[in-house]
């Protein structure tokens, strides 16, 4: 009896244990979705994703004080955000998608819901602590 209540209580903790992952994000690409033009691009992005119940996320993006909100699931990661930028009437909306297999990310950009602007590709890794 008291093994069959230890194994139930693991269990329990075991269900409640969300994913917290880290991700370093590089990009490669970017194609102005209005004109269809392609340039490559440099830099790079830092995601902290962590998962509530049901496969939800919030995703922090180093540098932007709101957070993603989004889902995960075996394959991929994603989600979205909406926040006023100082100078802009209209609002930034943003998205990203991850492949959990390829590591590769699309992230759009755009302002306001009308314009079509920029889609950013790139590839993800899996970060650690430095220290």
């Amino acid at each position: 009896m008291k093994n069959s209540i230890l194994l139930f209580a693991f269990l329990l903790l075991s269900a409640n244990c969300f994913a917290n992952l880290n991700l370093v994000c590089e990009w490669k690409t970017t194609t102005n979705l209005k004109s269809g033009e392609i340039s490559a691009t440099s830099g790079s992005g830092s995601y902290h994703i962590t998962e509530l119940k049901n496969k939800e996320v919030v995703i922090k993006k180093d540098g932007l004080s709101a957070n993603f909100s989004g889902f995960m699931n075996d394959a991929e990661i994603s989600g979205n955000v909406t926040y006023k930028m100082p100078g802009l009437e209209k609002p930034v909306y943003e998205t990203i998608r991850i492949n959990r297999y390829t590591g590769v990310i699309e992230a759009t950009y755009s302002i306001g819901q009308e314009d079509q602007g920029l889609l950013h590709i790139g590839s993800c890794s899996q970060s650690s602590k430095k220290f």
